[in-house]
């Protein structure tokens, strides 16, 4: 299995946009989020091919993400 970590992107979607071009080249099996998305918007980018955690940061103030991500992962 291959897996793909990334943190704090706060609302940098560049950042962000990177970051899963990157998993998604790599062909990663799984993706973990370790906190700091900040709001639903960012965490969209992470919709692709691959599975998708994500574990609420101190940042991450807005309630709406835990179901932003429900979506299409898991928030923990």
């Amino acid at each position: 299995m291959h897996l793909g970590i990334v943190s704090d992107t706060h609302d940098n979607i560049e950042v962000a946009e990177q970051a899963a071009d990157a998993f998604e080249d790599a062909g990663v099996d799984a993706v973990v989020h370790c906190g700091d998305i900040v709001a639903p918007f960012t965490a969209a980018v992470f919709d692709r091919g691959f599975d998708f955690h994500a574990v609420r940061g101190n940042n991450d103030g807005e309630w709406a993400l835990a179901d932003a991500v429900g979506d299409f992962g898991t928030y923990h």
